[in-house]
């Protein structure tokens, strides 16, 4: 898509958006947890940061770490979320950017204490202390594979940082401030630029990210949020720019991403499920090709090669439910569909596929579809509940539910096992009409 459809498209979404305001605050605080997880989560792993979505979401939510990673990448998570709760409160504040607020940032994204490679007289890597919240005073750089040699390719000076930094800030409040750029393209150019002066001696990458969605943010945008499966892209369209002086596909790549937070906005007012699929689309796809599925076949839960089977058929019941169910959201005020686990209680049902690539262990998933305060004349209101529950055991898992009837119904599966499309069908539509009867039962009772 041309650029300028791309932001025609997200201008059009925020007009939407505004219009659907004000936004239900439950929806709202999901949203928001989810595009602060998701932007902690990848802005870090795009700098080689090792957690997985799943560690990042229980170390920031919960406060829990498994202990197997560098020390230092849970510190960084957790200096990363901070700088959000920062970020957050400068634009509430209407807070103008300016080269005391990017240091200012800089030294809480790195902390007190960091350290980074350099290279000694001997030419042998060795680490030094970084200086957090302080320009560089040395030159840095990036290697690049040109006509089959590997070259280094230094930024700029620090005596050109100490210049160039004072005119990148004039420059960026005078074009907001007269309007003459779509923000879109300003919080890219600015990206750009500023990751091309590189004026910290680490933490570049995402002060330029975190500076990007700050002008976003007070223009009224959702933050772009560039993901790690762009990685590639993302380096590729920044080099591009750098050597080549083309930058139209890395403001294409900043404004599709706005566009995807942005959409996601409209459908968390609409009050849609605004969860994204996630990478086992790919995974499952991959192991088609590298493991002959056998139905038959009992593997135990932890098996990493069974793992996408298991983890996408049980994602795409529990979506399917959560679609039927959603039909009979306008015959009540308010809805909650929510999860549980060992570990969570009543957790918003947005999260269940990030959850899903967390469980490695026998567990029970219990899943709740809540119908708050039914919409009606007559004074006898009431609510009702759904619910279906996953039980994960050693070799094999249970799905278990009561039909309109109220007898219960059992489906077992094996890990190596996909769910049938008919059975989840069944199992949603089944649930469906559990709602509709004692809909029907209690509006005839009143």
């Amino acid at each position: 898509m041309p650029l300028a459809d791309i932001l025609k498209s997200i201008d059009e979404q925020k007009q939407l958006a505004d219009l659907l305001r004000p936004i239900a605050p439950e929806r709202l605080k999901v949203l928001n947890q989810k595009l602060r997880l998701d932007w902690n989560y990848n802005s870090n792993a795009l700098e080689g940061n090792t957690l997985t979505l799943s560690e990042t979401r229980m170390l920031l939510l919960h406060g829990y770490h498994t202990g197997n990673k560098l020390g230092r990448h849970y510190e960084e998570v957790k200096l990363h979320d901070d700088v959000l709760g920062t970020l957050e409160e400068l634009v509430r504040r209407n807070e103008p950017m300016t080269e005391v607020l990017i240091r200012s940032l800089h030294h809480q994204l790195m902390g007190d204490e960091y350290f980074v490679s350099a290279y000694d007289s001997f030419n042998n890597v060795v680490n030094v202390k970084g200086k957090p919240g302080q320009y560089k005073d040395k030159t840095n750089g990036i290697k690049r594979i040109v006509n089959g040699k590997e070259i280094f390719i230094p930024f700029k000076t620090p005596d050109e940082v100490r210049i160039e930094m004072p005119e990148l800030i004039q420059w960026y409040r005078s074009k907001e401030e007269k309007a003459e750029i779509h923000p879109v393209m300003l919080a890219a150019i600015f990206h750009f630029r500023f990751v091309t002066l590189h004026p910290f001696d680490d933490g570049n990458g995402r002060m330029s990210r975190i500076l990007m969605n700050m002008i976003l943010m007070r223009a009224g945008y959702t933050p772009a949020i560039i993901r790690i499966d762009e990685r590639a892209q993302y380096n590729a369209n920044l080099a591009l720019a750098q050597d080549g002086g083309n930058i139209e596909p890395f403001i294409e790549l900043v404004a599709n991403d706005t566009l995807r937070s942005i959409e996601l906005l409209v459908k968390a007012a609409k009050g849609e499920n605004i969860e994204e699929k996630d990478d086992l689309d790919k995974e499952i796809e991959l192991l088609k090709r590298n493991v002959k599925q056998d139905d038959n076949i009992s593997v135990n839960i932890s098996n990493k090669d069974y793992q996408p089977i298991w983890k996408k058929s049980i994602y795409d019941l529990i979506t399917h439910i959560d679609e039927k169910t959603s039909k009979f959201n306008e015959l009540f005020e308010r809805q909650i569909s929510s999860f549980a686990t060992k570990n969570l209680q009543d957790f918003p049902l947005a999260y269940i596929a990030t959850e899903l690539n967390h469980l490695l262990t026998e567990d029970t998933i219990k899943i709740k579809h809540q119908f708050l305060t039914y919409k009606t004349n007559v004074s006898n209101s009431f609510d009702l509940s759904v619910s279906i529950e996953i039980k994960l055991h050693k070799n094999k898992y249970i799905i278990t539910y009561s039909n309109e009837t109220g007898n219960t119904i059992n489906h077992e599966y094996f890990y190596s096992q996909v769910i049938e499309k008919e059975t989840i069908d069944k199992i949603a539509n089944d649930l469906a009409k559990v709602i509709l009867k004692e809909i029907k039962q209690k509006t005839k009772e009143t």
